[in-house]
């Protein structure tokens, strides 16, 4: 782990140690943030991003290491996942990488494979949209990953919209957004 921790005073009395230990596991603690979708979003309409409105952060300074797991239906094969990430604060550095049913899909089973023969959209900066098929039949799922440097604090939040803007496209129950700081 890449924080910086202070260590107990040796010989301290207990209150000195027992608050320099608490502030140890806060910043443990702190290094994990963590947002998960208890219930399906709303229908997605439009093909506007928009803030998902559950899977957000808030970031320190600091270098993270990301991952949103989303998972998804849609009405129609039009209605494919567009997403993206925004945040609030500064950040450099960035780079990210989506993987998951292209938008052609007919089916994210196709192959018994869990993902298209053509993977989803990459793309190498964090806030540039990815865009990820439906087969308006079963749920499918897309991992994105990547790494910001972020230089002012803020909340990274995950957006979505309907690619299409037609047909509705579900974010499910089970959807996370995982940011770990490493640096």
């Amino acid at each position: 782990m890449g924080i910086t921790i202070t260590v107990p005073t040796v010989g301290g009395d207990n209150g000195t140690w027992g608050t320099e230990l608490n502030a140890i596991l806060a910043a443990i603690v702190a290094c994990d943030q963590f947002a998960s979708r208890t219930s399906d979003s709303s229908n997605l309409t439009s093909a506007t991003l928009a803030d998902d409105g559950v899977l957000a952060v808030t970031l320190g300074v600091g270098t993270y290491m990301v991952e949103v797991m989303l998972l998804f239906t849609g009405s129609t094969t039009s209605a494919d996942l567009k997403t993206a990430w925004a945040f609030t604060g500064t950040m450099t550095n960035q780079g990210a990488a989506g993987f998951g049913p292209s938008s052609a899909i007919t089916s994210p089973l196709a192959n018994n494979s869990v993902f298209d023969a053509a993977v989803g959209s990459t793309t190498a900066s964090v806030t540039a949209a990815r865009t990820y098929g439906v087969d308006a039949t079963n749920i499918s799922a897309a991992l994105e990953k990547g790494r910001i440097v972020v230089t002012v604090g803020g909340t990274l939040k995950v957006q979505t919209a309907n690619a299409a803007g037609a047909g509705n496209t579900v974010v499910k129950v089970g959807s996370y957004l995982w940011a770990r700081q490493v640096a």
